[in-house]
């Protein structure tokens, strides 16, 4: 139907879309790899009762529940394409603002801690 509107087009050459035999062992032993890791993961939170990882999950999978409840799957498809193309241009935009940010959160981080500990430290003294 088409032969008229193009009559002397020759069909595109498909051979290098081809997978190797090789290529598909890698993939499937690389896929093995990460399956086999993630057992093992699930096996040493479950069993070895690793419980802040355990609470961790929880967390993300009670979190992830709570926004797939209250958006569909395409408005969370757009939320992340836009995040995904926002976020870094805004990071390299603001990359000095953002460490210098980051460093004087780390500092009055360090010295609440101290603090903290020090007033434990001092409770515990004057309670013995």
């Amino acid at each position: 139907m088409l032969m008229p509107v193009f009559p002397l087009r020759e069909p595109p050459n498909l051979s290098r879309l081809e997978i190797s035999e090789e290529y598909t062992v890698e993939i499937a032993n690389s896929l093995r790899t990460l399956v086999e890791a993630a057992v093992r993961w699930m096996f040493d939170v479950s069993v070895e009762r690793d419980l802040f990882t355990f609470a961790g999950v929880l967390a993300e999978i009670f979190l992830l529940s709570y926004v797939g409840s209250s958006c569909d799957l395409l408005t969370l498809l757009y939320a992340g394409t836009l995040m995904g193309m926002t976020v870094p241009v805004t990071y390299v935009k603001y990359e000095d603002k953002l460490k210098r940010g980051w460093e004087r959160i780390t500092v009055q981080y360090t010295t609440f801690q101290e603090n903290l500990v020090r007033k434990v430290s001092n409770y515990k003294d004057k309670k013995t």
